[in-house]
């Protein structure tokens, strides 16, 4: 009998520590093919990398996606490779391939700025709202802050999960990182029970209509450039 396949996207700014989730999979695969730079939370990912991992009788594809910038218009490439990723690995385009979405944040970034805030953006211009049941946040480097310091940084956290709220009205889930044993299963098991009745993620519904070409017409691909021209009229 074939295993349940959950498909999961990872987002989320350079150096949020999305590929050293990856490198914590249970059961995972493929050599993680990244250099190592020496920083476990360093910017890593050039082009979009799918991973396989099997845990609990269920095989995961984890897509590990390039960070976004905070220059909006060093976002475009992303989201074009993004795009090629899916259409590249999406086999059956009349049904919803990716199950579930997580973005990334440094907890040590302590506010939503910068490269966080329009990555988060972008993440929900890309998820869109009916796909929002299928979404959480992953807070990282807890591991570099000493268990008495930690309870400051719990005010992002909130802050991350009520942005989620806002968004879309749910329980705004925020995983805290810290190291401890069986948390990469405890965001994996997660979406395992909302991997029936899948729903359609904005973003692949739209490059599943317009083709991996047509990435700057979607809602994420718009949202992008209106902040790249907003960004480019404060520089002049």
């Amino acid at each position: 009998m074939a295993s349940m396949q959950v498909v999961l996207l990872l987002i989320g700014p350079t150096g949020s520590g999305k590929t050293r989730f990856v490198r914590r999979l249970p059961g995972l695969k493929e050599q993680v093919t990244e250099p190592d730079n020496g920083d476990v939370y360093g910017p890593r990912t050039s082009k979009c990398q799918v991973y396989t991992c099997e845990t609990g009788g269920t095989t995961f594809k984890v897509i590990d996606t390039p960070g976004l910038r905070d220059d909006a218009s060093a976002n475009l490439p992303v989201l074009r490779e993004i795009a090629a990723t899916l259409e590249r690995n999406w086999l059956n385009k009349s049904n919803p391939w990716v199950t579930g979405a997580l973005y990334f944040h440094r907890i040590t970034d302590r506010r939503i700025t910068g490269a966080g805030k329009l990555g988060l953006d972008i993440f929900k211009a890309m998820v869109g709202e009916g796909f929002y049941s299928r979404i959480a946040c992953v807070t990282t480097m807890w591991d570099t802050i000493k268990p008495e310091k930690r309870e400051p940084f719990m005010k992002l956290s909130n802050e991350l999960s009520n942005e989620l709220v806002n968004f879309g009205g749910g329980d705004g889930l925020v995983f805290d990182l810290k190291g401890h044993k069986g948390e990469i299963e405890t965001v994996l098991n997660y979406f395992v029970a909302r991997s029936r009745n899948r729903r359609w993620l904005e973003f692949e519904r739209e490059i599943g209509q317009l083709g991996s070409g047509g990435y700057r017409r979607t809602v994420a691909g718009k949202e992008v450039v209106r902040k790249a021209k907003i960004g480019l009229c404060v520089i002049l």
